[in-house]
């Protein structure tokens, strides 16, 4: 049974894979300053797997206090379909698709890119990301 999130993140994708102009962003990864073109997408995360279906970084922990960027760049409209439904990316395509582990992240783009959370727009670049290490979250 297909879970409705599936489906609509199916249909969003085919939308943008039509649509979608790629863009040149600057990413400065713990001050290290790195310029990426013809960029997809940027994934931040602390877990392995977006939406709970993708595994999107193979090395992420949500228990050893870094951020994971993955960066998807410089591949076709059908490579990047091949990154998606059948996780090609370690195999064939690493040159392309990186991923760093890091405290802090900074984008920026000449072009305003929007920024999503959880599914929603929460904003454009310019934005800094970080994480909050040793944090203990205490439930009364």
């Amino acid at each position: 049974m297909l879970k409705m999130e599936f489906v609509t993140f199916i249909i969003a994708y085919f939308k943008v894979l039509l649509d979608y102009q790629l863009s040149s962003l600057e990413v400065c990864v713990n001050g290290e300053f790195t310029t990426y073109n013809n960029v997809w997408f940027i994934i931040i995360s602390n877990g392995p797997n977006y939406q709970g279906e993708f595994k999107v970084t193979t090395n992420a922990n949500a228990t050893n206090g870094e951020l994971n960027m993955t960066i998807v760049h410089s591949i076709n409209r059908f490579q990047l379909f091949m990154v998606i439904f059948f996780n090609m990316a370690e195999k064939h395509l690493s040159a392309v698709i990186n991923t760093i582990a890091c405290e802090s992240i900074s984008i920026t783009s000449k072009k305003p890119s929007i920024i999503h959370a959880d599914g929603k727009v929460v904003g454009e670049t310019p934005v800094s990301i970080s994480i909050r290490k040793f944090r203990v979250a205490l439930i009364k």
